[in-house]
């Protein structure tokens, strides 16, 4: 059955469906309302969405809570004992890893110097273009992901799809299961979701 419970702040939790509600909204539609009145379409086609004023560059902690939380509800039967996150995705990745309960592994641009020689680093590089520019290396070292971890992948907005499809590249390449991949965004003009989901 299920079961329903009111708190603070007019948050409701139904766990049959691990859906959210702040104040009868859903993150989903809160991020909506926010996009529309805050989101700014830049570019010659207007295919650049600027997400600067709650997310990229001032952050709404409070939206991210939200977000982090009900990604933790939607996860938390996967059984997924690590979340990684490029550094794009690090405020809604801690979110939820706080929720779940799991440690948070952030994948690095620079490749760490500190750990032991015979410590492997995977890396893999993605490839600029569109809002980056430039090729961007990513790194994780063997001593935090392994084939006993069971994944989630986390990132607040998916455009290409190049950096989650570089993470997947990596925690394969470690052994490791990749369980879910959650995120608050998906610019679906840009054609990242069908180069990640067929997985």
């Amino acid at each position: 059955s299920e079961s329903g419970m009111s708190g603070m702040g007019g948050v409701e939790m139904r766990y049959k469906h691990a859906m959210i509600l702040i104040n009868g909204k859903s993150p989903a539609e809160i991020l909506q309302e926010r996009i529309r009145k805050e989101g700014t379409q830049l570019g010659p086609n207007g295919t650049t969405l600027k997400l600067h004023a709650f997310i990229n560059h001032q952050v709404d902690c409070h939206l991210m809570s939200i977000c982090g939380q009900h990604l933790a509800y939607r996860f938390r039967g996967l059984g997924a004992n690590k979340i990684i996150a490029p550094r794009s995705g690090v405020l809604l990745a801690q979110c939820c890893a706080i929720h779940l309960r799991v440690p948070l592994v952030i994948a690095t641009t620079v490749a760490p110097v500190t750990s032991a020689r015979d410590i492997k680093i995977y890396s893999q590089t993605r490839k600029g273009g569109g809002q980056y520019m430039n090729d961007v290396a990513l790194h994780i070292s063997s001593e935090f992901i392994g084939p006993s971890d069971r994944v989630l992948l986390i990132d607040d907005v998916m455009s290409s799809g190049a950096t989650a499809n570089v993470l997947m590249q990596i925690i394969s390449e470690a052994g490791a299961q990749l369980v879910g991949f959650g995120l608050m965004i998906a610019k679906e003009f840009d054609g990242g979701r069908p180069q990640v989901y067929p997985r």
